[in-house]
Parts: C-alpha cells; structure tokens; sequence
C-alpha cells in the first residue's frame, strides 16, 4: 500500500481512487483475504495524496462494457486501484493494478508475497485503530 500511496504522491493534483473487488485465484479462500479491498479503503482514508471517490467501492455489474475503467469513471475517480490474491501454502501473492481512467491502461503495478498470518495481524492492527477512535 505504501508503493501505491507513493505513486500517487508525485501527481500534482489529488486524485480520486476507487477500488475494484480483488479477485481470489486458487486453493481455500480464506475469509481474511476478502478484506484486502477494504483494507485499501481504510489506508487511502487516511493517505494525504488521494481522496476515495465518492462511492470508493466498485460492483463489477456497475460497468456497461466490463471494463474496470468504465466502472470507476462512472464512481467519478480519476484512478481504479485492483487487484488479485493467490494464495500459496502460508502465503499469498498479492497483484496490485493503478488504472488510469483517462487511458483506460494500466498505469503501474507493484506485486508482493506476504506469509498469511501478516495479513492477519495487519487487519487486527486495524481493528484495534478503529476501536480507540
């Protein structure tokens, strides 16, 4: 999240962000790893360098040509931020897109594997931070 946060903070204008569903490829889907996109929610709510679009989170059937870039201009974002999750063994690749709504392309992509418990233990953090505020 940090990359993608750094991404943004080179424009010279405050983007909107909206976020797709992630999609979970392969083996058990563990239900922590649903919470990734709302996970990114939480994050960009307190980034300085963006601001969530109005309605952050994407339906796919929100799109007329199912594209993902049609489904985020029609939220009023400037950028949708997607993903994919693969869980492997104890871990889980994590694919993270910026598209660009203007282009509709891809406009940069960052990849990394995380052991599924720092998953875990990052959604506890975040529990925690919602409890004291």
């Amino acid at each position: 999240m940090n990359l993608t946060s750094e991404y943004f903070s080179t424009m010279a204008v405050k983007p909107d962000v909206a976020i797709y569903p992630f999609t979970i490829s392969g083996g058990t889907n563990p239900p922590i790893l649903l919470l990734l996109a709302d996970d990114f929610a939480y994050f960009y709510s307190k980034d300085k360098n963006v601001k969530l679009a109005k309605r952050w989170f994407i339906e796919p059937s929100e799109s007329d040509d199912g594209s993902i870039a049609n489904a985020g201009k029609r939220q009023g974002a400037n950028y949708v931020i997607a993903g994919k999750v693969i869980p492997i063994g104890e871990q889980v690749r994590v694919s993270v897109l910026i598209i660009s709504i203007e282009t509709s392309e891809i406009t940069e992509t960052y990849m990394q594997t995380i052991i599924k418990s720092e998953v875990e233990d990052l959604l506890i953090e975040k529990q925690k931070e919602e409890s004291h505020e």
